[in-house]
């Protein structure tokens, strides 16, 4: 909506519609013709497209910039794409509601967010007005000149919101401060205002543990590989990749995977194969744990029960003992016999644990050593000389220690040992080692 020094706006409603003293409206069902004595409307469709006595409007309301609608007087130019039509003379506020704080006086900024210090200039041809860098423009008229021609409602408000952000100077300029553009003098009070300090990382822990660890491995200049995971927590570690010939540690594989295939069957294994699974976990029997071994039919049964344990590098072996293993596949195989919701049932988890727990004292080395007083212990331990490494020991140990906010599930596999002793000392020393360095990390809160 807009108006000339000469006039008022016939139709609040109709923005364009305008009256002259020295001319008629042409056309009352198309708001915005208008006929002036010293040009014409050239599109009464176009409200708003207006010619003076220095410039022309193209074709159809299009300026020869191709910017549709936009209108110029002889002062000024139109500063929204938007709303053409929406138009201030020298003693009024741009009347477009929809924009609060879209503004132009003679000695301040265009508001309007779409063109952020665009300025009035009559001296600018082209319809494009000249770009501003800094504040509020000078001129040789007093800066204070807006005040003494007095205040629109709009002007008010915009002095009101200038206030409230804790601007001193009424008028465009400090507006366009608050729009985010300013002249490199300092942040925005809106910036200021809404900048948020940056929270604190959570420590990492379990990174630095890692390392503590990779590094102990290291020092110990064998071969060999360790897994733990905390089924309480989630916190877990694996250092080494390599394969391990498994020796007795896949007896308590065998057996899970007996029990699961009389699962399958809809069975429960004989009271002879019961004891058979007692004699191969608690005291390693490898004649007893042969005949588990046939009763699966060997490697296919035990390659189909590990790829329903979530098993992926392990090879089982017509020899049952010279199975390969990774410490990561261990972890994979006693998540799956620990979980709730594992491939086996409560009683046959129960059952395969209770033996775990009962191994025979000589035999109770390993993992154990990682565990405190109140720590309920399930290993099943494997060595053996292997003609692979020239008659040297393979020692590994998994299992499981259950202690107050822990469910520690440990893998420790080695090999290369000149004596058997030697491989439990080493393995039993990164147990306790890894498992120590995970209870240093703090408990979820």
């Amino acid at each position: 909506m807009q108006a000339d020094r000469r006039g008022q706006w016939p139709a609040g409603g109709h923005p364009g519609t305008q009256a002259d003293p020295r001319a008629q409206w042409p056309g009352g069902s198309h708001p915005g013709t208008q006929a002036d004595p010293r040009a014409q409307w050239p599109a009464g469709g176009h409200p708003g497209t207006q010619a003076d006595p220095r410039r022309q409007w193209t074709d159809g309301g299009h300026r020869t910039d191709g910017r549709p609608g936009r209108q110029a007087d002889p002062h000024r130019q139109w500063p929204d794409d938007r709303y053409p039509g929406a138009q201030a003379d020298g003693q009024r506020q741009w009347p477009n509601g929809g924009h609060p704080g879209a503004q132009a006086d003679r000695h301040g900024q265009w508001t309007d967010g779409g063109h952020p210090g665009t300025r009035p200039d009559e001296r600018t041809d082209g319809g494009i007005p000249r770009q501003r860098t800094g504040g509020r423009r000078r001129s040789a008229e007093s800066p204070e000149e807006p005040n003494r021609r007095g205040h629109t409602r709009r002007g008010v408000l915009a002095a009101a919101l200038v206030t409230l952000a804790g601007g001193g100077l009424v008028g465009g300029g400090a507006i366009w401060r608050l729009s985010g553009s300013g002249d490199g003098s300092g942040s925005s009070p809106a910036s200021a205002v809404s900048a948020k300090p940056t929270p604190s990382p959570t420590p990492d822990y379990l990174g630095p543990a890692r390392k503590r660890v990779e590094a102990y491995v290291r020092a110990t200049k064998g071969r060999i590989a360790v897994a733990v995971q905390d089924r309480v927590t989630g916190v877990s570690v694996t250092v080494g990749t390599q394969r391990f010939q498994t020796a007795s540690i896949v007896k308590a594989d065998i057996l899970a995977a007996v029990l699961w295939h009389a699962q399958q069957d809809g069975k429960k294994i004989s009271s002879a194969d019961r004891e058979r699974a007692r004699k191969s976990i608690t005291l390693s029997d490898n004649d007893a744990t042969s005949v588990l071994y046939d009763r699966i039919d060997g490697k296919p049964g035990l390659t189909a029960a590990n790829r329903t344990f979530g098993l992926k590098e392990t090879t089982p072996n017509v020899r049952w003992g010279m199975t390969l293993t990774t410490v990561a596949d261990q972890i994979r195989l006693l998540t799956a016999l620990s979980a709730e919701d594992g491939p086996l049932t409560e009683a046959d988890r129960a059952y395969l644990f209770g033996l775990m727990s009962k191994v025979d004292e000589e035999q109770d080395w390993g993992i154990t050593a990682a565990g405190t007083d109140t720590t309920e212990s399930y290993v099943k331990n494997g060595w053996d000389q292997l003609d692979a490494d020239n008659g040297k020991w393979a020692v590994n140990s998994i299992g499981r220690l259950v202690e107050p906010e822990h469910d520690w599930l440990i893998a420790v596999l080695s090999s290369q040992h000149t004596k058997m002793e030697t491989g439990i000392r080493m393995v039993e020393k990164v147990a306790k080692y890894t498992v120590g360095e995970l209870r240093k990390i703090p408990l979820p809160s």
